[in-house]
């Protein structure tokens, strides 16, 4: 089920395809041309594609109840390659081991986690949306 913009809670999200949606409508809201990547032909590692002044971003989304570990920047940096873009970005509700974290800055991938993601959502929905967070 889609949420509407007065939800903007993750908290009550059930599966990973609800959670990539929220997050599109989260980075729309910033400003960023987000779509959701095509799963049927492959998303190479990436939920979804953002694009603003020319810069190309990839997301993986991860809507998980235990810490999210490399794969998850694996699959990112696979993505940043495929897709020729400006950097990866992996999301969450939850939190990064201290491995994926020590991955991530070696491969210029950002990591936002749920307490990130709280705050990102705050700014989304402000009277003084960010115009350009990455």
């Amino acid at each position: 089920r889609m949420l509407d913009d007065g939800d903007l809670s993750f908290a009550n999200l059930h599966s990973g395809q609800e959670f990539e949606e929220y997050l599109q409508r989260i980075f729309t809201r910033l400003g960023y041309d987000a779509r959701l990547t095509d799963k049927a032909g492959g998303d190479q590692g990436a939920d979804l594609i953002l694009r603003k002044q020319g810069f190309t971003y990839v997301v993986q989304a991860k809507f998980y109840e235990k810490p999210v570990g490399n794969k998850a920047v694996q699959e990112v940096s696979a993505a940043l390659r495929w897709y020729g873009a400006s950097l990866g970005i992996v999301v969450t509700n939850s939190t990064y081991t201290k491995s994926a974290r020590s991955l991530a800055v070696k491969n210029r991938v950002t990591l936002i986690d749920g307490d990130q993601l709280k705050s990102l959502v705050k700014m989304a929905y402000s009277e003084r949306a960010l115009t350009h967070f990455f």
